[in-house]
């Protein structure tokens, strides 16, 4: 699983379950924000940021990965490395969540924060 922002075309890069990285057809313009990736279908890639749809891909599924999951690090085959000193307020990991579930899990964090 990756989430990645700041590709050449600012589009939301992931992989969630497949062995090479989809992309958002729709650009974002900041790496603030709650960007999600969702699969839906072993075909099925959706990104989405602020709740809203950015575009998908139909990256096929592949078998669950072995290695540790890390956050703000690259795990290459089991070796961690390339380090970002960015800042995490969220993180979560689960089942597809689907268009509205998305934006309903946005607007929660929203209010949580607004409220903080």
């Amino acid at each position: 699983f990756l989430v990645a922002w700041g590709a050449a075309s600012n589009g939301i890069r992931g992989r969630v379950n497949a062995s090479s990285t989809a992309e958002t057809s729709s650009t974002v313009s900041t790496r603030y924000g709650l960007s999600t990736l969702d699969r839906s279908g072993s075909g099925t890639f959706t990104g989405y940021r602020d709740g809203v749809s950015k575009g998908g891909s139909g990256i096929a599924s592949a078998s669950i990965p072995t290695q540790a999951f890390s956050l703000l690090a690259l795990n290459n085959g089991g070796v961690i490395a390339n380090f970002s000193d960015n800042q995490i307020g969220l993180a979560f990991a689960g089942a597809s969540l689907g268009a509205t579930g998305n934006a309903e899990l946005y607007n929660a964090w929203l209010e949580y924060v607004a409220a903080t």
